[in-house]
């Protein structure tokens, strides 16, 4: 089971949408955080 610590004011993404889009983009090749995060923030738009 996972816990979502995070204070409720300052969450921006559900825990679950944040671990989703990781487990896509690894299946996707990227296996670095800063690829992970560039995957993120172009397929954001």
């Amino acid at each position: 089971m996972l816990k979502d610590e995070r204070q409720k004011g300052k969450v921006v993404y559900k825990i679950w949408d944040i671990i989703v889009v990781v487990i896509l983009v690894v299946l996707a090749d990227c296996n670095e955080w800063e690829e992970i995060a560039d995957y993120a923030r172009i397929e954001q738009k």
